[in-house]
């Protein structure tokens, strides 16, 4: 079966949001509350796609296993004031069904080249403490972690996020 990654558009924001949803049920367990997880909607992000796509602020791709949709990449410059100048991987999703398949090192590939052809020398990403799997997943594709922490709160639970950092040779 073949593999693509094609830009996503505007129409594509309900696939984008898909893929996030099942993705949170599934890769966050036992890590974000299982209350919030519960109660995400597949539409959950449509409105913020639309929203980033009108406004030009990041860029989506998603990634095609013959005519399907199994993951996505959001990248971009950096939110993060101090971080100007890098380039930042906001989500890197796979469908639950496509996990550990060595598909999504393609998305973070095509994401990384195309921040570098945007002219950035360096990204970064956060990751949550508790994701072993996606922390082992970037640092075998060479990010580091910085030692920074930051908080997310969901449900009232504090999470901790790591910044992890890639610098291009």
């Amino acid at each position: 079966m073949s593999l693509s990654i094609r830009r996503a558009a505007h129409k594509d924001a309900a696939t984008l949001s898909n893929i996030h949803a099942l993705s949170w049920k599934t890769a966050y367990r036992g890590i974000v509350p299982d209350a919030y997880l519960e109660q995400i909607k597949m539409d959950q992000w449509v409105a913020a796609f639309r929203k980033w796509f009108a406004e030009g602020v990041f860029r989506a791709d998603i990634l095609y296993l013959g005519e399907d949709a199994v993951g996505c990449v959001t990248y971009g410059r950096s939110r993060d004031r101090r971080y100007r100048g890098w380039g930042e991987v906001v989500s890197l999703y796979m469908l639950p069904d496509h996990c550990g398949q060595g598909l999504g090192k393609h998305l973070l590939r095509h994401a990384m080249g195309q921040l570098r052809r945007q002219g950035f020398d360096k990204c970064y990403l956060w990751v949550l403490a508790g994701n072993t799997i996606a922390r082992r997943f970037y640092e075998k594709h060479g990010f580091s972690w910085t030692g920074e922490k930051g908080e997310v709160m969901i449900m009232g639970e504090k999470l901790a996020d790591l910044r992890y950092v890639y610098r291009f040779e």
